[in-house]
């Protein structure tokens, strides 16, 4: 999606990036300069133009979010404010040239160079420039535009690109279709929320994606586009081959559809099945035998996925994933295996997953779940890099959720003895019961098999290393040296086990 912002708003975008990872408010100029590669004039340029923006956007009275501060020499963002970079490059894109022009072909309301110059006060070689520029960056999406100012190439392939685009960036933010179109969305929203999941509703973060699903689609098929049937073929099975709950979903969605004029039977039949595939790649599956409708293919594969994770389980852990695991986890991937089976190429929107994190806090499920997504390239039909990029995240998430701690976290032994205050004894227990990474169990005895010591009595017997002297709530900076020594502790028992297993790390 950067691609279309102008060359400043960029720099900002990067700037505010690189200052909500710093775990504290204040940072210099030299040394933000030198992380981003920038001189210092960029740096504090770029700096005190996002300071007026976030101003501009967040229009509070409280303390601002970002500001230059001692003669220029160092940046503040207060760490009690939380800024949405999404939300900011909304703001650049609505003042994007780029967008503009994608957002006029999509309407369709472009004639010439001339007619599109004239509107948006730009010259007739800028906007040639401007759809040159365009072109090229949505080529890899199998997207073109002809010479009459239209989109061109798959149908789906359109939609996903403008829709991936709202969801992230638009949002709940702004509705950018009309409030007409947003009414008529949430009715068929709510529709279909009664055929598919009459106990149950549609959270707000999925019903903000259907809306937008479900205008984009209306806006296209009132201009005579159609979704290619063939590509639906490919992950769903027949109509008739559904089970009776699906097959009703789609004629009551037929029949709502051929209320436009615009549109005949067997154009409202792959719509349909197009809007099944998005309820579906959202997770929203209601009471429909959502794996009873994919294709033969498609289930053989996500099974297979499942198959290679309890292979990996029982290499690193010396047992067996659960069957209740493997269900969780089946219906966890169920929604990416179809996604990517049609829409594998990355059109600008995706948000990336930070491993930095997910190393501290499960270190070994990282390595896991890269270890999965390698050995799936080939059943998801992508190179390994690609399937890595794809899929990690939802591997890496599911193991998180849904394996069994106690089987796959080797146990800590924490003695918690507090003499004086016996109540706080009670809360230091809680919180640490808390860290849902590791695997805690709780004494208040000191014996040889104990890892980690917390007293207010200075056990001079246990080594330092591994003795916390708290007479008190810990303040953050303690809560991190604890949850380091840790993550160290579980490190060094599993690595214990790996050389059990005779496994090489």
């Amino acid at each position: 999606m950067q691609w279309m912002l102008e060359k400043k708003e960029n720099e900002k975008i990067e700037l505010l990036a690189f200052l909500r990872e710093q775990l504290t408010a204040d940072i210099s100029v030299k040394t933000v300069g030198e992380a981003l590669g920038w001189s210092k004039y960029l740096t504090i340029t770029v700096a005190h133009q996002l300071a007026e923006d976030l101003m501009t956007i967040y229009d509070d009275e409280e303390e601002p979010l970002l500001s230059v501060q001692q003669d220029d020499k160092m940046l503040h963002m207060p760490m009690s404010r939380h800024v949405n970079t999404d939300a900011v490059m909304l703001v650049y894109l609505r003042e994007s040239l780029y967008w503009t022009f994608i957002k006029e072909v999509f309407f369709e309301t472009i004639t010439s160079y001339e007619d599109f110059a004239e509107r948006f006060l730009t010259t007739v070689s800028t906007t040639r420039n401007i759809k040159r520029y365009v072109v090229k960056h949505l080529a890899p999406l199998g997207i073109g535009i002809d010479d009459e100012y239209r989109f061109t190439g798959d149908e789906s392939a359109i939609r996903v690109f403008f829709y991936r685009l709202a969801l992230r960036f638009f949002g709940d933010r702004e509705f950018p279709y009309g409030e007409d179109l947003k009414i008529q969305a949430d009715a068929g929203i709510d529709r279909l929320a009664a055929a598919i999941m009459p106990k149950s509703y549609i959270r707000d973060s999925k019903r903000i994606a259907l809306r937008f699903y479900y205008t984009i689609a209306a806006l296209r098929v009132r201009t005579g586009h159609f979704v290619d049937p063939h590509n639906l073929d490919n992950v769903l099975r027949p109509n008739d081959q559904m089970d009776a709950l699906t097959q009703a979903l789609i004629q009551k969605m037929v029949a709502d559809s051929l209320t436009h004029d615009t549109i005949n039977e067997a154009q409202a039949i792959d719509e349909a099945r197009e809007t099944l595939f998005y309820l579906y790649a959202l997770n929203i599956v209601g009471e429909t035998d959502w794996f009873g409708n994919l294709t033969p293919t498609l289930q053989q594969r996500l099974t297979a996925i499942v198959g290679v994770i309890g292979q990996y389980h029982e290499q690193y852990f010396n047992a067996s994933m659960s069957a209740a695991s493997a269900k969780k986890i089946k219906r966890d991937l169920f929604a990416p295996v179809l996604t990517f089976e049609l829409y594998a190429r990355d059109s600008g929107h995706r948000r990336r997953f930070d491993l930095r994190e997910a190393y501290r806090m499960y270190p070994v499920l990282v390595e896991m779940a890269l270890n999965v997504s390698r050995e799936i390239a080939p059943l998801v039909k992508q190179p390994v890099r690609d399937a890595e990029e794809l899929f990690f995240s939802y591997l890496f998430t599911a193991f998180v959720a849904h394996f069994e701690p106690a089987v796959i976290f080797p146990p800590i032994k924490v003695d918690i003895d507090i003499t004086y205050r016996p109540a706080l004894e009670v809360i230091l227990k809680r919180m640490i019961a808390g860290m849902a990474e590791f695997n805690i169990v709780f004494t208040n005895r000191f014996e040889d098999d104990v890892d980690l010591v917390i007293s207010d009595a200075m056990l001079t017997d246990v080594d330092s290393r591994y003795r916390f002297d708290w007479q008190h709530l810990p303040n953050v900076k303690e809560l991190e040296q604890l949850r380091t020594r840790l993550s160290e502790l579980k490190a060094q028992k599993f690595a214990t086990r790996f050389e059990q297993l005779g496994i090489a790390e």
